[in-house]
């Protein structure tokens, strides 16, 4: 059962206003070392598995990747000697890539075989798959494609970094499914909302928005900043999550900042979106996997007695009654609230 819960800490199941909180597992019952626990180390590319290159104590295979399935009940590992820098598990498929240096290695892991090798010329910054298919290879200076079913399987040049990346945390890399809009993010503090062409007709006119994002004013929280960041573009609705564990939902389509909740005394490093866009799925310094869920009903009460924002919860209740045909959600009636977005 959920239980009630109003500050940062520890608990299995945890209800926080309008999250739920719930541990999946822990990392270090896989023979992972606390100090191997870092953004440098530990991959998540969805949410079906944690994966993980780390260092041991052993005296032989020092270095193993390690696969914690965390889509079943029972979260199970799996690990294999190697000599890579990092890895990073396919969304869907028993497949992993590997990095080292400026190489990166895809192995089938059922076969146990190399399918796919390539070398760069200039050094590796950020890689990740963007789909089953494609890797994205991000240089100092260039961003590549890397289809691997495809019959001449070389990296294609995309697109080169723009200069205001240069120091940035390189967080996410984001691709319709078109593969026409393209987005790598560097994370500052602020939140960008940029909407991007071409225009239909019918549809409301495109435009930006830039809202700051409002931190704990604490004094132990005065150097927050944001470390991951996921879109829910199903239900419109942005997940930022900060160094010192704070959670900020917000509007993708109006960048209001909706709520800010505590929802770890640790760092969460790294993140995916759940399968039904509703939370995120997200690991923590101190090695937990951590599962966080908004609470629909509660999240629209709060839209509409507390931030007085009548449309955003209308068109919430739209969409989560669409996708959840087991329960109905309140039509908010229009108030002298509702264009206040």
């Amino acid at each position: 059962m959920a239980r009630s819960y109003s500050g940062g800490g520890s608990g299995d199941n945890q209800v926080l206003a309008l999250v739920q909180m719930r541990t999946v597992t822990q990392l270090r019952n896989y023979e992972i070392q606390p100090e191997q626990i870092n953004v440098q180390k530990v991959a998540m590319t969805s949410s079906m598995w944690v994966c993980c290159c780390h260092d041991t104590r052993r005296k032989r295979h020092k270095r193993l990747v390690t696969i914690v399935n965390i889509n079943s009940k029972e979260p199970h590992a799996r690990s294999w000697p190697t000599i890579a820098d990092s890895a990073a598990m396919n969304p869907t498929n028993p497949l992993i890539a590997l990095k080292g240096g400026k190489t990166i290695e895809v192995f089938d892991l059922p076969r146990r075989k190399l399918i796919h090798r390539c070398t760069m010329d200039d050094p590796i910054a950020y890689s990740s798959w963007i789909s089953s298919e494609v890797i994205v290879i991000v240089t100092t200076s260039i961003v590549y494609h890397w289809n691997i079913t495809a019959v001449e399987s070389e990296p294609c040049r995309v697109f080169q970094r723009h200069g205001r990346l240069k120091h940035c945390q390189l967080v996410k890399y984001k691709i319709d499914k078109k593969m026409k809009w393209m987005a790598l993010t560097g994370l500052y503090m602020e939140l960008h909302i940029l909407e991007l062409g071409p225009h239909l007709a019918g549809n409301t006119s495109l435009s930006n928005h830039c809202d700051e994002l409002n931190f704990s004013q604490a004094d132990e929280f005065r150097h927050d900043f944001p470390v991951a960041m996921e879109i829910s573009e199903l239900y419109g609705l942005v997940f930022i999550l900060t160094k010192f564990g704070w959670l900020l939902l917000c509007d993708l389509e109006s960048g209001f900042q909706i709520s800010t909740v505590r929802v770890t005394n640790q760092i969460m490093f790294t993140s995916s979106l759940t399968p039904d866009s509703k939370g995120i799925v997200g690991v923590c310094k101190n090695g937990k996997v951590l599962s966080i869920r908004i609470q629909e009903g509660e999240l629209l009460q709060h839209l509409q007695c507390n931030c007085k924002k009548i449309v955003i919860a209308q068109r919430l209740a739209k969409q989560f009654t669409n996708n959840d045909k087991k329960r109905i959600y309140p039509e908010y009636p229009f108030t002298r609230y509702d264009t206040a977005v």
